[in-house]
């Protein structure tokens, strides 16, 4: 399903991808079609150990990083209340990559 805002996809620093970060709009990986995170939702440990595990070169979005006093942002005419602060997740809850079948 493609992005039906018409506002144009902006990079977003992977470096302000971090636990507890949320976003005033849906984040997208670099295609620009496929949803990493939706707008409002808190990224989690699982988000970061993604990016990296799936070396993940580039984030796109029409918005920007909330800071903390920002507790909805706004989709059209819709008001989405943003997720509340919750304790930190365990680490690894991604399970690895399966190993790529080798090539004999």
């Amino acid at each position: 399903m493609e992005k039906e805002n018409t506002e144009e996809l902006k990079p977003i620093p992977l470096s302000s991808v971090t636990v507890g970060s949320r976003f005033s709009d849906d984040v997208y990986f670099e295609d620009g079609v496929n949803m990493f995170i939706s707008a409002g939702k808190r990224v989690k440990l699982y988000h970061e150990e993604a990016i990296v595990r799936w070396k993940v070169p580039a984030l796109l979005s029409c918005g920007h990083r909330l800071d903390a006093t920002e507790k909805s942002v706004s989709k059209g005419s819709v008001v989405i209340e943003c997720e509340p602060d919750e304790p930190e997740e365990p680490a690894s809850s991604i399970p690895p990559l399966p190993n790529p079948p080798s090539q004999n």
